[in-house]
């Protein structure tokens, strides 16, 4: 520490009127000259022939002599270079080099303001999220937080990003009324940071405290039929319908599986295993895998359906462009306003029925019906979702409602 009332302290005045000395070299022409000025207690004010001026405190470590740097004056004032002084005397005490100590700060400054969120970000999409998603489910997160994110908060270093700078990135997403966008990039935000928690990087998520701080988009009820007797007229009506074969085969297929449209429309044959009956598909809403058991009526539309679009990836490719990708999300609803029911049945109205004549008429388990639809049961164990349970149950029960729905047609 600074020896205090040592003859050798310097003052304000001292240092801010330093200058270099002028002497004669061997030629006899003037030239600067640079020299040190103490302060006590190892620190030295350094003035160099330019005119400069430098903080530098000496230490010896394992009987070596070594310089530690200050800083440069007037950046860098005698206060607080005595601070550094005292700085460099307190890490010795604890058997650490003060120059090592400054390096290694330096360094790890350097790595985290390269460790930007985007950086951080893509790592995550890349080693965590890539691997257990599908490439079309992972191209469009990826894209979510090119579009919205990455031009906000993309370049802050991860360490030093706030609370608030990632919620008023979120907002801004949200004042754009995408809602679903914006709560479907926090997940992503979350699942970030709980990554970087579980490698040692972080102690904490803040995202974890946003939970309903955003808005949720307004969902509206779909029209459904649940009346059998309005059903059955229903069912001989998509029996009748002689649009495009590809939009046809996905309407007739909907009612007997009712799974979420745009499931239907993105379904892949390499997903199908026909000899098997089941589907299994990732859920483009909730991203996580679904296994649908497919009924012998579902089984044979679909293989009827193969010789017209087995050749490519998807199952309902477009009817008038199928290399880029399947039927439009306005297929289904056309078809059915078509056949007079615009206003009284959507293709998402299947799920409605299902449901409810299952429960109320069938008497299934709401269990199985609630896991066909993919979602969430809450039980005694938590609300984990296994995309596999009740898989037999389900099969039965999807069969029982492809012949009942066939009676019903054929019958009433």
């Amino acid at each position: 520490m600074c020896p205090q009332g040592s003859i050798n302290r310097l003052t304000n005045t001292q240092v801010r009127n330093a200058k270099p000395t002028v002497i004669e070299n061997d030629k006899g022409k003037e030239v600067a000259k640079g020299y040190r000025l103490s302060d006590g207690g190892n620190l030295y004010l350094q003035v160099d022939p330019s005119g400069g001026k430098r903080w530098i405190v000496k230490y010896r470590w394992h009987g070596k002599e070594k310089t530690y740097s200050g800083g440069t004056y007037p950046t860098v004032g005698l206060a607080d270079a005595r601070a550094k002084r005292d700085e460099v005397e307190r890490l010795k005490s604890q058997g650490i080099d003060p120059s090592l100590h400054k390096q290694t700060n330096k360094s790890n400054a350097k790595v985290s303001s390269e460790r930007t969120f985007q950086v951080v970000a893509i790592n995550w999409l890349e080693e965590e999220y890539r691997p257990s998603i599908t490439e079309n489910q992972y191209f469009l997160t990826r894209a979510r937080f090119e579009n919205y994110i990455f031009p906000v908060i993309g370049k802050i270093p991860f360490l030093d990003l706030t609370y608030k700078q990632i919620l008023d990135a979120l907002l801004k997403v949200e004042k754009l009324g995408k809602y679903e966008t914006a709560n479907r990039i926090k997940t992503g935000c979350s699942q970030i940071y709980t990554y970087e928690m579980g490698r040692g990087n972080i102690d904490q998520n803040p995202v974890a405290n946003m939970r309903g701080v955003l808005k949720r988009r307004k969902t509206k009820n779909h029209p459904a039929i649940t009346d059998p007797k309005k059903l059955s007229a229903l069912l001989r009506a998509i029996e009748g319908y002689s649009g495009f074969p590809v939009v046809c085969a996905a309407l007739r297929l909907q009612p007997y599986i009712f799974v979420r449209p745009v499931d239907l429309r993105f379904a892949k044959w390499s997903e199908i295993k026909l000899d098997e009956s089941l589907w299994e598909f990732v859920d483009q809403k909730m991203e996580r895998g679904m296994m649908v058991p497919l009924p012998r009526q579902a089984v044979k539309i679909l293989r009827d359906l193969h010789p017209l679009t087995g050749y490519g990836d998807l199952v309902f490719p477009s009817v008038r462009s199928r290399s880029k990708g399947p039927i439009s999300d306005t297929s289904l609803k056309g078809a059915l306003d078509s056949l007079g029911y615009k206003d009284v049945m959507s293709a998402h109205g299947f799920r409605a029925t299902g449901r409810t004549i299952l429960d109320e008429t069938l008497d299934f388990r709401t269990d199985y019906i609630e896991h066909h639809l993919g979602h969430v049961v809450r039980d005694p164990n938590g609300t984990a979702y296994n995309r596999a349970k009740y898989l037999n149950q389900r099969r039965e029960m999807l069969q029982t409602w492809a012949d009942y729905l066939d009676n019903l047609r054929d019958n009433h």
